[in-house]
């Protein structure tokens, strides 16, 4: 056999391309296959974690340590007035508060609102054939940090803080434009009753960002002491639920509503309430998710951009604006938990 690797090589250099040596090559398969390796590295923790949990002496023992940690939270809760602790009252009670972006009179509204005005008329451009929803590209978002700030108010965030009980992380946003199509509901989409598990519990705060009537895309949700019964009912784990199943476990009459103009506010736990996108009939709805977790959530939006300004924006912060950036669900400085990308 003639070996013709010099010729080759001398080929190759003559090109201006240098040999790869055996080492180089396996520099690069291993950088190319290692973020899959740490994929199923994270997935088999998740999963070993979850098989654990299944363990009645397990479960105990991990639920006593959380209450443990909430209960000796409490004394580093911010004080809240009046019209906050009518908020938290009804997300406790219900799971569900809505009021208008005028009425949270947040410093950062005017240049937020403006901002998103220009999104959502980016979305409309994009051809939506076949589709029944569009989400904002997330590199859209760095350009804007108007809608990371609004996301950071201090009143937004005590609130949240009050109701998950333990230190917060902001997990990002996605805009979303959710299409009228001619199918009533889609079984895999968040337009089909569900739970989300990102965290024990969290917040997500949705911004209408046109009218959004009865017949618009407007979002549905199920009481807290309802959504406890049906879980119960039909051993609810995870999935998508239709309309036709929901309503053998939940009358229809018990699903409720939020409707509102352009600048509605839901803040709303996803964790604890049944919930849908009730698909728009009429006109296409646009608006915005901001999803809040525990700084050690069991979920991440993978996707999110902040402002590419972030490190200048960061010194301008209070101390609790910069903690809320930090995930402590780490090993090794990597976050653990799956990703997990969804708006409502």
């Amino acid at each position: 056999m003639i070996n013709r690797a010099p010729e080759i090589s001398a080929a190759t250099e003559s090109l201006g391309i240098k040999p790869i040596n055996l080492t180089t090559k396996l520099k690069l398969i291993i950088a190319a296959n290692l973020e899959r390796i740490w994929i199923f590295f994270k997935r088999a923790i998740y999963k070993i974690g979850k098989i654990l949990y299944s363990i009645a002496l397990v479960k105990r023992i991990v639920d006593l340590a959380y209450e443990a940690k909430v209960a000796q939270y409490q004394a580093s809760l911010p004080k809240l007035d009046t019209e906050d602790q009518i908020i938290l009252e009804a997300l406790q009670k219900t799971g569900t508060y809505s009021i208008t972006i005028e009425d949270l009179q947040l410093e950062s509204t005017e240049s937020f609102l403006r901002k998103t005005r220009d999104l959502v008329n980016y979305l409309k451009n994009i051809p939506s054939a076949n589709k029944n929803s569009i989400d904002l590209e997330q590199d859209k978002f760095t350009d804007h940090p108007e809608i990371f700030l609004w996301g950071i108010e201090p009143r937004i965030l005590d609130i949240i803080e009050h109701y998950i009980g333990l230190p917060l992380y902001y997990q990002g946003y996605a805009l979303r434009r959710d299409i009228v199509t001619d199918t009533s509901t889609d079984a895999e989409s968040v337009r089909a009753w569900h739970l989300d598990a990102e965290d024990r519990a969290m917040i997500k705060v949705i911004i209408y960002l046109n009218d959004v009537g009865l017949d618009g895309g407007h979002y549905q949700y199920v009481s807290k002491d309802l959504t406890e019964e049906a879980i119960k009912k039909i051993n609810y784990n995870s999935g998508y639920l239709s309309d036709q199943k929901m309503v053998h476990v939940i009358p229809e009459r018990y699903w409720n509503g939020c409707i509102g103009k352009l600048g509605t506010v839901i803040f709303t736990d996803p964790s604890k309430v049944f919930h849908r996108a009730k698909p728009p009939e009429k006109e296409d709805r646009f608006s915005i998710s901001f999803c809040y977790t525990s700084n050690k959530p069991k979920y991440y939006w993978s996707t999110t951009r902040f402002p590419k300004n972030l490190s200048e924006i960061r010194n301008k912060l209070n101390e609790k604006q910069r903690n809320v950036l930090s995930n402590k669900n780490k090993l090794f400085g990597i976050k653990l938990g799956r990703s997990r990308y969804s708006s409502k």
